[in-house]
């Protein structure tokens, strides 16, 4: 009876059209009131602890490094940096879009972003250089999505914030599973390159390999700006929330010497990472509110124990777990779907002895997925609206499910060797949860 009032109760209201925050919200409410005999005033108490998540500051001041950087103009002098040394690899310049995704991912923190800062500038260079059209789309779409996956991420944070598990592992736990997805990402490149060299055209005359490697010195920004807000995470010195800080004025400070950052830019930048970040802080308030509810009729204790009872390999109910997750990623945002399920599935995991950190990177992976798949996959259409005129979803679609298909087979990599995602925060001290 719980179960059908609980999800009843949200699919209604979510699909009527209502922002998912107050959805949310209204079926916590529900559950209070005719499922926990009338205790809906524990709403402003759960409502409360949602607000002073200290480590929620994290994601505000991430957003906030990022669109200073966008604003900048230092983004494009990266990809100018970086475009004579992939040049010369089979695929060309498809591989720097890979390339800056990577880097960028730990700026912005954020697909998004990440996928519409690389867009803008290799759109319009691809196309006059007659790169395939599709792949290109493809590239950027796919390696937009690293930006949750290589830290600094949002994503990990709320996911950390949800589930206890250190934010500063999971930052540790996400580098080399990027690294090896975006290495995947451009091995596939290469590959469709020997096959059909059309599709990225080798121009006749490059800059001197020496040479390539000196404009590559030109990330030196980037790669500070990523020291400055990873290192003293990693060496102990200070929290992920602290550090985002840092990278603000590190960013700021970079805008203002290497950018072209003025007082304007800077407002501008406080703007937006408020509007998004408001609404990111109303859905973890919504979630926190059903959560909290749901564990007070002790619906996770008894999933947990149902699905213990189940005479089933363990990793069967992975593999519905992934199922389910990519069925939801057609319907909602990442977060969205991370903060409704967490309360559920992290019980759930934990039962079934997998680790936080393991499990955190997986759903990470299945989040970026989502963000490739319609209606709801943001990079599609974040993708579709700076790319050329009359380009269509079908089109961004053809170029993109290759790489749909690669971070499909990764999840089934990282089964197999759980030890991608805990090899460095175990370097690094971290308990591995």
């Amino acid at each position: 009876m719980e179960w059908i009032v609980l999800l009843c109760s949200v699919f209604v209201l979510v699909f009527s059209g209502m922002w998912l925050a107050i959805a949310l919200g209204i079926t916590g409410w529900i559950v209070y009131y005719f499922l926990a005999n009338g205790a809906q005033s524990m709403i402003g108490s759960a409502a409360w602890n949602g607000v002073q998540m200290y480590s929620l500051v994290a994601v505000s001041c991430f957003i906030l490094m990022g669109q200073i950087v966008l604003r900048s103009g230092i983004s494009k002098k990266v990809y100018d940096c970086v475009s004579p040394l992939m040049e010369r690899i089979p695929g060309g310049l498809l591989h720097t879009n890979i390339a800056l995704c990577a880097l960028f991912a730990s700026v912005f923190g954020t697909s998004a972003a990440t996928a519409a800062v690389v867009g803008s500038s290799a759109f319009p260079e691809l196309k006059s250089r007659h790169y395939d059209y599709k792949l290109t789309i493809g590239s950027v779409a796919a390696g937009g999505t690293l930006g949750i996956l290589i830290p600094p991420s949002a994503a990990f944070i709320i996911y950390g914030v949800l589930t206890g598990v250190s934010i500063g592992a999971l930052f540790a736990a996400g580098i080399l599973p990027g690294i090896i997805l975006a290495c995947m990402f451009s091995v596939y490149i290469v590959i469709r390159a020997i096959i059909n060299p059309k599709i990225a055209p080798r121009e006749g005359d490059r800059l001197p390999f020496i040479d390539s490697l000196k404009m590559l010195l030109g990330i030196w920004p980037i790669i500070l700006l990523i020291a400055v807000v990873l290192v003293p995470i990693f060496a102990g010195w200070c929290t992920a929330t602290e550090a985002s800080g840092v990278g603000v004025v590190g960013a700021i400070i970079l805008g203002k010497t290497y950018g072209t950052i003025s007082k304007e830019n800077v407002l501008q930048s406080v703007k937006d990472t408020t509007q998004t970040f408001v609404m990111l802080l109303f859905v973890v308030l919504g979630a926190m509110i059903l959560a909290n509810a749901v564990g007070l009729i002790g619906l996770p204790r008894q999933l947990t124990m149902a699905i213990g009872q189940l005479h089933v390999p363990k990793y069967y109910i992975v593999f519905a777990v992934i199922l389910m997750y990519l069925a939801l990623g057609c319907l909602f945002d990442g977060i969205s779907f991370m903060v409704m399920t967490l309360p559920f599935v992290f019980p759930i995991m934990k039962g079934l002895g997998f680790g936080g950190i393991w499990f955190g990177v997986l759903m990470i992976i299945l989040i970026e997925i989502g963000q490739l798949t319609p209606p709801v996959g943001l990079n599609l259409f974040v993708i579709q609206s700076i790319a050329e005129k009359g380009t269509t979803l079908e089109t961004v679609l053809s170029g993109t499910w290759p790489f749909f298909v690669i971070m499909i087979l990764f999840c089934g990599f990282i089964m197999v060797f759980p030890e991608i995602c805990t090899f460095i925060p175990s370097l690094f001290g971290y308990e591995i949860q």
